[in-house]
C-alpha cells in the first residue's frame, strides 16, 4: 500500500489519523494471520540466530521478542506525545 514503505512513510498524508488507522488495521489482519498459521510446534522450531551461529532460539523466542521491542517503541511514542503536550 501506498505510504507504508519508503520515502512515502513520511509523506503528508500520514500524518491523518484514518490513513495511520487503517495503516494499524492492516498490519494487525496480517500479523493476525502470520500468527495463527504457527502450529505448537512451529512456536518450539530452533532457528539460528543469523549473526551468531552458535545460539539457536526458537519460534516463540523470536516473537516474544518483537512484541518487546515494539513495546518499547510505543513507550518511546507516548513519552513523546506527553512531552509535546506540555509545550
Amino acid at each position: 500500500m501506498a505510504g507504508d514503505q519508503g520515502a512515502d512513510e513520511f509523506n503528508a498524508s500520514n500524518h491523518d489519523t484514518a490513513v495511520m488507522q487503517a495503516r494499524a488495521k492492516r498490519t494487525l489482519a496480517t500479523v493476525n494471520t502470520i500468527l495463527d498459521g504457527f502450529s505448537p510446534a512451529d512456536l518450539e522450531a530452533e532457528r539460528t540466530h543469523p549473526r551468531r551461529p552458535e545460539r539457536q532460539l526458537t519460534t516463540r523466542w523470536c516473537i516474544t521478542h518483537a512484541i518487546d521491542h515494539l513495546s518499547q517503541h510505543i513507550g518511546h511514542a507516548q513519552l513523546t506525545r506527553q512531552i509535546s503536550a506540555l509545550v
